[in-house]
């Protein structure tokens, strides 16, 4: 399961999805995309720890 935090940063909330266990690897989406074109393109696995940042207008930030 997915834990998930806001950011408030220069007026916008940015959501982060964190979810796995192991190393830690940040991703970012496509242009239009979110949380979820990155969890469809990369699936968590044994021994990863995906982290996205879903950019401002993108997903559910603000």
């Amino acid at each position: 399961m997915a834990r998930l935090a806001t950011l408030l940063r220069d007026d916008a909330t940015l959501r982060i999805s964190d979810s796995g266990d192991g190393i830690a690897v940040i991703f970012q989406h496509g242009l239009g995309g979110g949380e979820a074109q990155v969890a469809q393109a990369f699936a968590s696995g044994p021994g990863l720890r995906r982290i996205t940042l879903e950019c401002r207008g993108h997903g559910a930030s603000g």
